[in-house]
């Protein structure tokens, strides 16, 4: 993970906004994710695959998608993070 000094904390917002705005309503507007890939990948990582969700936003439908079966529906925005 690279961490970037506060002055380029507005880039970085500015570019994620842009990502948002222009992928809003295209054909890749949201990246859908099976939900055990995301556990393997973070119990992987040694990391919690719910408190990285809620970290996110995205537990509600993490948990959703793991009742379900279906995929995790993750804005590419957010996937972009």
């Amino acid at each position: 993970m690279t961490i970037l000094p506060n002055r380029y904390l507005t880039l970085q917002i500015t570019i994620l906004e842009i990502l948002h705005q222009q992928l809003k309503d295209g054909p890749i507007e949201n990246i859908y994710v099976d939900p055990n890939a995301i556990e393997e990948h973070y119990n992987q990582s040694g990391k919690s695959p719910v408190e990285e969700m809620q970290k996110v936003g995205l537990l509600n439908e993490f948990n959703d998608a793991k009742e379900s079966g279906d995929f995790v529906k993750i804005p590419t925005a957010t996937w972009a993070k």
